[in-house]
Order: structure tokens, then C-alpha cells, then sequence
């Protein structure tokens, strides 16, 4: 059951990851 859904997982994970790198760089350039 578990083999079903990794493409969806991988793209929600890959989807906050990029959100968060997104926030880190917005913070990095408010600080600097």
C-alpha cells in the first residue's frame, strides 16, 4: 500500500522544501 503514493509524497516534501529554501532566502536578504 505504501508503494502507491511516493510521487505524491516526493512532490508535497519537494514543494515545502522549496517554500522553506524560499523563506531562508527572504530572511537572509531582510537581515543582510
Amino acid at each position: 500500500m505504501e508503494y502507491g503514493q511516493p510521487q505524491w509524497t516526493d512532490k508535497k516534501v519537494s514543494r515545502i522544501v522549496q517554500g522553506t529554501i524560499m523563506l531562508h532566502e527572504n530572511h537572509i536578504e531582510q537581515d543582510f
